[in-house]
């Protein structure tokens, strides 16, 4: 089964390959990245690998890096929830984005 939507990573230990692992085997395309030291160590030939920032030394670079993923996934679930109101209801939600 192969899924529209994609899954980002940002753990490339044995627990993040794990994951992927777990969510290639369901047909989800996985981009997995972490930062230089253990992307040299772990990578995966399930899923779309690569370097970012560090989240402990370099925040504002890994959300500048995120970003872009993350407003096609917000897209993404609004457009799931416009879709599942069809079968269920959900409470209206105001968001600052």
């Amino acid at each position: 089964m192969n899924h529209e939507h994609s899954a980002v990573i940002l753990d490339l230990s044995a627990n993040g390959v794990g994951i992927i692992r777990s969510l290639a085997t369901k047909g989800i395309k996985v981009y997995a990245f972490d930062t230089k030291r253990a992307y040299k160590i772990g990578k995966s030939r399930l899923a779309t690998c690569g370097r970012c920032p560090s989240p402990v030394t370099e925040e504002k670079k890994l959300l500048n890096f995120l970003i872009p993923c993350l407003k096609k996934s917000v897209q993404n679930l609004f457009y799931i929830q416009e879709q599942m109101t069809t079968y269920n209801s959900f409470p209206k939600t105001e968001t600052n984005c």
